[in-house]
């Protein structure tokens, strides 16, 4: 009776969290839900948990995993291993030389970064028809009237090439002519290729802006707030960087010239820890264990908006060229990080960064640096709003 007994509460356990799950996949864009989901996930052993890009409206990010298998103990979970997937790709795992780009710019602004090495780039991953996106963006976010206590910042759009048979390249040129923000290379613009357009532009940061302090990578239809970013989540980590520094010199260290800068691994945004690859064919994010053979992806940050120091970018991509790829984007770029021994660390308030909408006020989105799924008109009109609420936002 007592191991019946046991075994009907663990199925109503179960029934309830099952429950609960389809709740939020149901009522997406409450932060309270998103917590409870990522609770569940971490206390429910193997249960398995709907995607979480339920919570995105099923097309936001790149985060096609399924959650669960947080509680799992070591021994039931295969660890992904580099090496592992180079010898199911068939892959020596010889570095290629970077000097033989596989793809070619078509558009590039080399000059971005000079005279002086800005202290953030901001990497926004955009599709080559979306004209109206970037413009909202460069009138709103990023617009270049942004004050960032005094620190300065550029943002470049990242593309890929069109359909041929389109106006669009056309229109394009013209685009990087007036504002002279476009950085394309001559691969397709699609799904499937995010993680292209990404190592794009870690690839340029490396080339063209080694010197930045920070990059941020984020998508065409995310509202960001890049004064939360840097005071709250940047300046911080500076912060504790120069802290650090005057330890060291108390205990007869050197303080160089850049005591300021802080540590050359930090990589943040919304934390994906304990997530399992999606074994469905059927499904957007399905990852085959041929691609694949990981129990577990590790941890990743979500696509839709993360954060990392400039030199990481650089090792990112140099850690790419011997790394097959995978065609979730966030999830590569988390398996590049492990390569390097690099885990995302999460940021100084929970819900900073978010890979879904966040319900709109003033006072909440003077706290917070991410929001997904807005539309061009949408993002000009919170923008204005919020702009006009700026001194007393939660008054």
């Amino acid at each position: 009776m007592g191991l019946r007994s046991t075994l009907v509460r663990r199925c109503q356990l179960l029934i309830v969290l099952l429950a609960l799950s389809l709740l939020m996949t149901a009522i997406p864009h409450h932060q309270i839900f998103a917590s409870l989901n990522e609770l569940l996930w971490k206390h429910a052993g193997r249960l398995p948990q709907p995607s979480v890009n339920a919570f995105a409206g099923g097309d936001g990010g790149d985060v096609g995993v399924d959650g669960g298998g947080g509680g799992a103990d070591d021994d039931d979970r295969r660890a992904f291993d580099v090496g592992q997937l180079h010898a199911v790709r068939g892959d020596s795992g010889r570095e290629p030389s970077a000097n033989i780009p596989e793809f070619r710019y078509l558009l590039n602004e080399p000059d971005t970064c000079r005279p002086r090495a800005p202290f953030l780039v901001v990497l926004v991953a955009s599709e080559p028809t979306e004209f109206e996106a970037r413009d909202a963006i460069r009138e709103t976010w990023a617009s270049e009237s942004v004050a960032l206590r005094g620190v300065s910042f550029r943002r470049l759009f990242l593309l890929g090439t069109a359909s041929p048979a389109s106006d669009a390249q056309r229109r394009i040129e013209e685009e990087s002519r007036r504002h002279g923000d476009l950085i394309q290379q001559n691969f397709t613009d699609a799904y499937h290729n995010l993680t292209l357009k990404t190592l794009m532009g870690l690839h340029w940061v490396s080339v063209h802006c080694p010197h930045a302090s920070y990059v941020m990578k984020t998508d065409s239809d995310m509202f960001v707030n890049l004064e939360v970013l840097v005071k709250a989540v940047l300046e911080q980590q500076v912060n504790e960087g120069h802290q650090q520094q005057q330890q060291e010199e108390e205990q007869g260290g050197e303080i160089t010239q850049h005591g300021r800068v802080p540590r050359p691994d930090y990589f943040t945004g919304y934390v994906m820890r304990g997530f399992l690859p999606n074994r469905n064919p059927e499904s957007k994010w399905y990852m085959s264990e041929d691609v694949y053979p990981g129990a577990s992806y590790p941890t990743f940050c979500s696509g839709t908006g993360y954060v990392m120091s400039a030199p990481l970018a650089t090792r990112l991509y140099r850690a790419s060229l011997a790394i097959p790829r995978l065609r979730l984007e966030d999830v590569y770029v988390g398996v590049c990080l492990d390569s390097l021994g690099v885990e995302p660390v999460f940021p100084p308030y929970e819900f900073h960064f978010n890979h879904w909408r966040v319900s709109y006020s003033p006072c909440q989105y003077s706290r917070i640096v991410t929001s997904h799924a807005f539309s061009p008109s949408e993002l000009r009109h919170y923008w204005r709003d919020l702009q006009r609420h700026r001194d007393e936002p939660c008054g």
